[in-house]
């Protein structure tokens, strides 16, 4: 399968580490980013192999996931949740809880009350 850029988040510019999903989209993302928004992520050393030159670090989760999950760790408008098939949000919230993206956790998880 081809590898692809993220529409929302290119691997280009300033970005200092590169994620790829499992279904092949390239992410970049500001690592300061992470540690602000996420505990879940490990820190990212401006000389570790994570940099851009390096190959992308590959994710288990798929685009429609990470295409979801990465606006929680900006401050930029985050995806109506509540609008949202009901599987999209699990995934969402366990890939939120995995990385510690609690912004993420807590929208996802207080939406619930929608399917009860």
């Amino acid at each position: 399968m081809a590898t692809r850029d993220s529409k929302d988040f290119p691997p280009t510019g300033d970005v200092d580490i590169v994620f790829i999903s499992s279904d092949h989209v390239r992410y970049g993302i500001h690592s300061k980013n992470l540690e602000a928004g996420t505990g879940g992520f490990p820190p990212v050393d401006s000389q570790s192999c994570l940099g851009v030159t390096s190959e992308p670090v590959p994710l288990p989760e798929s685009s429609s996931v990470l295409d979801l999950l990465f606006p929680f760790i900006y401050p930029m408008d985050r995806p109506k949740v509540e609008e949202m098939e009901f599987k999209i949000v699990i995934e969402l919230a366990e890939a939120a809880e995995k990385y510690q993206v609690y912004s993420a956790v807590h929208r996802s998880m207080g939406t619930r009350t929608f399917w009860n």
